[in-house]
């Protein structure tokens, strides 16, 4: 082998490590840009009340508090007049549930019948997610309820909301 070839080949080698080292420097960079945003996204994403009547019902009222045994941790959310087939969506500020072991009351009344008592999920942490009502006819005289609350895109011990209910509306009852 001639010492030009030898030359060549450890200039190539010096080359493809130089390359190695741009790629992982590029990915540690991309991978550090990306956790950054997923942390503002998280921190500045919540606080939406959403709630959905897809029934046949128009809803008088629901409110939602958040309680525990002893008694009530937060403002009432309340949400009136809901038309069938309607949405209806509010704001709320950040709700301290640290150390409270609190629960997600509803208080529905549907047009015309008693009002129901739901209590759902378990809270123990400072609440800055997102909380779903969604109302769903099944059958004439029944509805499904889904209740969701997250604190942000990770699941948490401390905030877990993942609840379906149905709704015997003119037995009164919910089960």
């Amino acid at each position: 082998m001639s010492e030009n070839q030898e030359g060549s080949k450890k200039i190539i080698k010096a080359d493809l490590g130089q390359k190695k080292l741009y790629i992982t420097i590029g990915v540690i960079g991309v991978l550090i840009l990306l956790s950054f945003i997923w942390v503002i996204v998280e921190n500045t994403g919540g606080g939406l009340f959403t709630f959905i009547n897809k029934s046949d019902y128009k809803i008088e009222y629901m409110k939602a508090t958040f309680v525990n045994d002893e008694w009530q941790l937060s403002d009432t959310m309340n949400f009136e007049n809901v038309n069938p087939k309607a949405k209806d969506t509010l704001n709320f500020s950040d709700i301290d549930l640290n150390n409270t072991q609190a629960n997600l009351q509803l208080k529905i009344k549907f047009e015309g019948y008693d009002e129901f008592v739901l209590d759902a999920g378990y809270f123990n942490d400072l609440f800055t997610g997102n909380i779903d009502i969604n109302l769903k006819q099944t059958k004439q005289d029944q509805v499904d309820i889904y209740i969701k609350a997250k604190n942000g895109i990770l699941s948490s011990k401390t905030t877990n909301c993942d609840e379906y209910y149905t709704i015997y509306v003119k037995e009164g009852y919910i089960e």
